[in-house]
């Protein structure tokens, strides 16, 4: 019970993040007989039969691909932001979570990557910009994600925290995939990123920082 009291947030975060791809591959059929092995995703019939934008016809991967896109970048957004906040308010739980969140866009932008290979294929990729950018970015977080513990910290040393740093470029890669796909989305999570990286300016910072300290001084002469 006590594990609960201080872990509660952390497992509810858990559960609200992870229920979405645990759907998707609780949705995922694997076919033993035949040839060989066979994965396969079943929509509605009535989805299956649309036609995308460019008259592509709406495939049985196309959902996971979307679903899982859309949280990559909800999720890369969130690890992003978990800093600024951090300047705004000075706290640290959500720094507490940062890795976590870091992790989900990990193995939500590898599931995107294989739900695409599944919708479309690995040549696929390098016909658009978009596809290309996007490609970047999931490259980015597979590292990120696969150096995210603490034998590669010792082994990586200062190089660690400089490959770190590609988080940023990842976000951006992100968000320009998002613009090109024309998805209207892209603005509001542009607009995000942009608050964030402000924040983190030095000066910027230094001065939340005093402004914070300044109101918490007069708070406490009236108090």
């Amino acid at each position: 019970m006590n594990w609960l009291k201080k872990n509660w947030l952390w497992l509810i975060i858990n559960i609200l993040v992870a229920l979405p791809l645990l759907n998707l591959l609780l949705s995922v059929k694997i076919d033993f007989s035949g040839d060989g092995l066979i994965f396969s995703y079943s929509l509605p019939q009535e989805i299956l039969s649309r036609v995308n934008e460019s008259g592509r016809p709406f495939g049985p991967w196309k959902m996971p691909v979307h679903i899982t896109g859309e949280w990559s970048i909800r999720l890369i957004v969130i690890t992003l932001c978990c800093t600024p906040l951090n300047v705004l308010f000075s706290t640290n739980k959500l720094i507490r979570y940062r890795k976590m969140f870091g992790i989900y866009t990990f193995i939500y932008s590898t599931a995107h990557f294989i739900f695409f290979l599944a919708d479309r294929s690995f040549v696929e990729i390098f016909s658009e910009v978009n596809f290309i950018l996007g490609f970047i970015a999931a490259i980015i977080f597979i590292v990120l994600g696969v150096t995210s513990n603490k034998a590669a910290m010792r082994m990586l040393k200062k190089n660690w925290k400089t490959l770190q740093k590609l988080t940023y470029a990842a976000g951006i890669l992100s968000v320009l995939h998002l613009a090109l796909l024309g998805k209207d989305s892209w603005i509001l999570y542009a607009s995000i990123m942009i608050i964030g990286f402000v924040i983190r300016i030095p000066v910027v910072k230094n001065a939340i920082s005093k402004s914070r300290k300044s109101n918490n001084e007069l708070d406490a002469e009236l108090a």
